[in-house]
């Protein structure tokens, strides 16, 4: 199911690795917003799921989402 619907993730079915987690998730977005400017982050080496934004770019993505 996951390699059936890659390109929903921005990649192609033969990236998929399946097999390299013991489970394989995907995330279902329900009307996700696409701002209109990046805003750059550092990605903090070892973060794969989750990473804590500090206040400023918080702020910086909220601006965006509310106007």
């Amino acid at each position: 199911m996951f390699r059936k619907n890659a390109a929903k993730a921005g990649i192609r079915p033969s990236e998929v690795l399946l097999g390299h987690y013991r489970n394989t998730y995907a995330w279902v977005l329900a009307n996700p917003t696409r701002l209109k400017k990046p805003v750059r982050y550092e990605h903090p080496s070892g973060a794969v799921i989750w990473v804590s934004l500090d206040g400023k770019i918080a702020q910086a993505i909220r601006r965006q989402l509310t106007r």
